[in-house]
């Protein structure tokens, strides 16, 4: 799993044309893309949305919200 954030798809179909054969080139050209949203209505985070993906439910469920957390509710 290859994840890349807050880059439009522009920017990176532009480069590839540019550069196909590149390692970005070659990864896509091979690979699924997805784009992902997160039902997260609190503040956005990889702290946040990595426990939403993992866990499979919201931020309001899972109440982590920071680095370091105590999860001993959240778990």
């Amino acid at each position: 799993m290859f994840e890349l954030n807050e880059v439009p798809w522009e920017i990176l179909d532009d480069y590839v044309a540019a550069r196909p054969t590149s390692a970005m080139g070659r990864v896509l050209e091979r690979s699924h893309c997805f784009t992902s949203m997160a039902a997260d209505r609190g503040h956005l985070s990889p702290w946040t949305t990595w426990p939403t993906l993992h866990r499979g439910v919201n931020d309001e469920q899972h109440m982590i919200a920071s680095f370091g957390q105590d999860r001993r509710q959240a778990d």
